[in-house]
Order: C-alpha cells, then structure tokens, then sequence
C-alpha cells in the first residue's frame, strides 16, 4: 500500500491510497502516474469547494489513525487465511460488512482482531 497526500505542501487534507497486487517498490513511472492522480484529486476537491462555497470538508472521511490501520490490515490478513481468499477478495468483505452494518471498515476490522466477528463462513 502507498499513500500520497492530497493538498499542498503546507495544507494535506487526505491521502490517495494505493494498493499493489505484488510487493516491491513502485517504478518511478508509477510513482509519477500516482502523483499526478493526486494532484488531479486535489484540483477537483478544491474546485467543489469553491464552486458551492461551503466546506468540502463535511463529506470528507475523517481518516484513518495509523492503529485503525493497521487493525483493517490485520483483518483482511486472518479474513485472507480462513477463507482462502486473496487480498482484494477480504478487503471487499470487510467493508461489505460495514456497509451492511452501518460501521466504518475499522470498527469491523477492530471487531475480527478481538475475535468477535468471523469470517469463516458465510
């Protein structure tokens, strides 16, 4: 997973976050394409701002504490091992379950990790 930050050098309101199917560090072109989406999102945020003049910030995720994080990563990664799933598949299950819940992926994710939720059968 890799993040860019969306905003401007003094002002990040959120990140663009990446996901590769493979380990490794990204290419340089790659991590070109992926500024350049990030500058893109900021352009489009910024304009809706100001276009309506309200805060954008309102319908904004708030983000995600680096221990919600990695609670969501550990989830995915024991929903991955007890279905046999890869990691694409777990990731949209957790956050199918929060949508049909109303909960935020984290609070799911929190859940799996103290083993009160399972993802062992359907």
């Amino acid at each position: 997973m890799y993040s860019v930050p969306l905003g401007s050098s003094r002002d990040v309101f959120g990140t663009l976050d990446l996901y590769r199917d493979t380990p490794g560090i990204p290419a340089p072109p790659e991590l070109a394409t992926a500024v350049i989406a990030a500058d893109a999102a900021t352009q489009v945020i910024g304009a809706l701002k100001r276009r309506d003049g309200g805060d954008v910030t309102v319908w904004l995720h708030p983000g995600l504490t680096p221990p919600e994080q990695n609670e969501i990563h550990q989830a995915v990664d024991l929903i991955t091992a007890v279905r046999g799933i890869d990691v694409n598949e777990a990731l949209a299950l957790l956050r199918a379950r929060a949508f049909r819940e109303d909960r935020t992926a984290a609070e799911v994710a929190h859940d799996v990790i103290r083993g009160t939720l399972r993802f062992d059968t359907d």
